[in-house]
C-alpha cells in the first residue's frame, strides 16, 4: 500500500533578500482521496489568504471568499485537513507571512510515477 505525503515549495526572506525553501507536511495518508482533499484545501486557503492579505499592488478581478471549512478559525494562517482516521487536524502554514509566497505543493508517494501538484 502506498503512503502519500505533501511536499511544498515556497519563498521566504526579509527586507533585504529572499530565498526558496521546501518542506514536507508531517501527516501522511494511505487514502489518495484524503491526500488530494488536503492538497485542495492548501490551494483554497492560499488563494484566500493572498486575497485577504493583499498588498496595494495586487489586483483581483473578483472577491476570493474564505473557505467554509476555515470559517471560525482564530488564525488566518491555519489550515485544517482530514486524516485517514476521520480526524481533522490543524497546522500553521509556513508559506503564509509578509515575505512568504507559496510556489507550489505536490502529493508524493513511494511510486516515482505518481505526482499530483498545483
Amino acid at each position: 500500500m502506498l503512503i502519500y505525503k505533501i511536499k511544498y515549495f515556497y519563498q521566504t526572506g526579509d527586507s533585504f533578500k529572499t530565498y526558496d525553501r521546501e518542506g514536507m507536511l508531517e501527516m501522511a495518508w494511505k487514502n489518495l482521496d484524503n491526500a488530494k482533499s488536503a492538497l485542495r484545501r492548501i490551494k483554497e486557503h492560499y488563494d484566500w489568504y493572498k486575497y485577504e492579505n493583499r498588498q496595494s499592488w495586487d489586483k483581483y478581478d473578483k472577491e476570493v471568499v474564505e473557505p467554509d471549512w476555515h470559517k471560525g478559525e482564530k488564525y488566518d494562517m491555519t489550515i485544517k485537513v482530514m486524516l485517514d482516521n476521520g480526524k481533522e487536524v490543524k497546522f500553521s502554514a509556513p508559506w503564509c507571512g509578509y515575505f512568504e509566497r507559496l510556489h507550489n505543493a505536490e502529493i508524493i508517494a513511494d511510486d516515482p510515477d505518481l505526482r499530483i501538484e498545483f
